[in-house]
């Protein structure tokens, strides 16, 4: 009994010796930082950590924006294994390299560094930054326009006075997975004869504002806005008075040419007979008068 009690005993402590050892070994350290980079320059991402002198591997994980996954790897004894883009390389020194860095290259960068202690990882957030390109401009109908060009991520419009106008703001992606952002101004009062557009954008250390003279003619968009209804309503009801106005037209000379063609026809011989009856009749009488007078 008392050899089995032991045998336990020293099965516990194994057991429990072995947890320890797993607990030790098994180190995993989470760092997460945030990296920026302008569109075409070259990314280095570092992955911290010491791996000491008994490194067996450490790989990258990306975990792009778009939802794609790709993998880097490096194992002590020079196998290397690369199955994201070719933009992207491994130094010996753990580091990550993206040359030529595209808005597609952003998304999140995880190093797994793996040695006989443990596992060591890191997590870098990649954002990718475009500078957009400003323009403001008036035109003739009273209005301004600002656009934020090709900026990434999409730039932010405002406007000054902002309570003063209409404004209307689309947003536009390009090709390259940049935005364009375009925002129209449209003064309320005529006495906002300036606007100003403030635009702004990681890449700008200060808003950026940009000025412009607008004419007053903008002034009368309130107006604009309340006739254009009435004035719709106003041609569409005269169309259709027109309409009707041709109707009853139409209608009665179709009633009048029905009347003339109803008529009988000893109505129609009379009409025709008259004339001549009555020419007849003047005929005579001048035949009658010239036999009244007598012979010289």
């Amino acid at each position: 009994m008392k050899t089995k009690v032991l045998y336990t005993n020293l099965l516990q402590i194994i057991f429990i010796g072995l947890s320890l050892v797993t607990i030790i070994y098994v180190r995993v350290v989470t760092a997460g930082a945030s990296q920026s980079v302008y569109a075409g320059n070259t990314a280095v991402l570092n992955c911290d950590g010491d791996p000491g002198d008994s490194l067996i591997m450490f790989t990258w994980k990306v975990f792009l924006q778009n939802g794609s996954i790709c993998t880097l790897s490096f194992i002590v004894d020079n196998d290397t294994y690369n199955g994201c883009s070719n933009r992207i390389q491994m130094n010996r020194n753990m580091s990550l390299i993206i040359h030529n860095s595209k808005i597609t290259d952003e998304g999140n960068y995880t190093c797994e560094i793996v040695n006989a202690v443990g596992t060591i990882i890191n997590t870098t957030i990649l954002r990718i930054l475009v500078q957009p390109c400003v323009t403001l401009k008036s035109k003739r109908d009273g209005t301004a326009h600002c656009e934020a060009i090709g900026g990434y991520p999409a730039a932010k419009i405002t406007w000054i006075p902002e309570s003063d106008g209409l404004i209307t703001t689309d947003k536009v992606l390009q090709p390259d997975k940049s935005w364009t952002i375009i925002s129209t101004y449209r003064p309320k009062y005529p006495n906002v004869t300036e606007v100003t557009c403030v635009v702004s954008h990681p890449t700008f250390a200060h808003p950026q504002n940009r000025s412009v003279a607008i004419s007053n003619s903008g002034g009368n968009t309130e107006l604009l806005v309340l006739l254009i209804p009435i004035i719709g309503v106003l041609t569409i009801g005269l169309i259709l008075y027109c309409k009707r106005s041709k109707i009853r037209f139409f209608r009665h000379n179709v009633k009048g040419s029905a009347a003339e063609s109803a008529q009988s026809p000893s109505e129609q011989n009379k009409e025709d007979v008259e004339p001549y009856a009555s020419f007849t009749q003047k005929v005579n009488t001048i035949y009658s008068t010239a036999s009244m007078i007598p012979p010289q």
